[in-house]
Parts: C-alpha cells; structure tokens; sequence
C-alpha cells in the first residue's frame, strides 16, 4: 500500500532469472508479494560471474526463454526490467564483451521481450582472501566491454528515452 505523499516512490521486485538452489520450495514465484504491492517487476541474468565458474555460459536469450514467461505469468500488466546481466571479465569459458553484445541485441530486438527499462552488470566483489577470484564485471574496467555498450546504446538511441519521467507530489 502507498502512503500518501509517496506518489513518486515506486517499488521494484527483483529476482535472479535462476532459482538457487532449484527446488521447488525455492521457485521465485513462491517469494512473490502480490501485484498490489509493487509497481514493476525485474530480473537478472548473468553469465559465469567468478573467474573460474565454468557452468552459466548459456546466452542471455536462453536465460530469458527460461524465466521471462514464470515472470509474466505472475504479474501480468506490470513493467518489466532487466535489472542486472553481465559476466565476469575474467572468466576463461566466456568473453564478457562477447556475451554483452549478443544480450544487447536479444534487449534492443525484443525477441517477444516487453521491457521497460534495463541496467548493465556495473558491478564486483570479492570472493575469497585471494584477489584473482574476485568477481569483475564493471564495464569501464574492460575496453572491448566498454566498446560493446557504447556501440550498441548509439546504434539503438531512438529507443532510448532521454530523461526519465519523473513526477512531483503535485502530479505536475
């Protein structure tokens, strides 16, 4: 429920596009608040997100034929995000900027995807006491992954909206 003044505020339920561990008790779609109680929805899909991880190669597009449907089954009408996709810099069984640039392009296609909005995996962090294992999947941090993103947002800028839409208290 929306307190009043919060007309701004908009709640986002995220999940990861696969259920750790899977099993049935742990289907996203158990962890769902209900369609009253947030206002878009969002999922994440990575690549292999540790150096050394040699399962999760499968591309962003199987990823999406795998969790989108779970997804629109349970909020249908609802915005849709991709919130998070990336892999990690330094794996050696997938080309992060490789695997970015066939996303992008399943993202700016459609391919029978209704998104709203969609985010870059911006992000690390350590796994373990030794730096090599720690997860990179930043984009400035790679310049063929920097290219990738560059390219991808110039070629598709007429679906890019150019500020977001915010609105006052007001409704202004």
């Amino acid at each position: 429920m929306r307190s009043e003044g919060a007309d701004n505020l908009h709640w986002v339920w995220h999940v990861n596009w696969l259920d750790e561990p899977e099993q049935k008790w742990n289907a996203f779609e158990n962890y769902f608040p209900g369609e009253k109680y947030c206002d878009w929805v969002a999922l994440s899909a990575y690549g292999p997100t540790t150096p050394r991880m040699e399962d999760g190669t499968e591309n962003f597009a199987f990823k999406m034929r795998e969790a989108y449907p779970r997804l629109l089954k349970i909020a249908p009408g609802k915005p849709i995000i991709i919130a998070e996709f990336g892999c990690d810099l330094h794996n050696k069984h997938c080309d992060a900027a490789e695997w970015a640039r066939d996303a992008l392009a399943d993202i700016f296609r459609g391919n029978g995807l209704r998104l709203s909005a969609f985010a870059g995996g911006m992000r690390g962090w350590q796994n373990d006491d030794h730096k090599k294992n720690d997860t990179d999947m930043i984009i400035w941090h790679d310049e063929n992954l920097t290219r990738v993103f560059r390219e991808a947002l110039a070629r598709h800028s007429d679906k890019i909206q150019e500020a977001p839409l915010l609105r006052n208290s007001t409704g202004d």
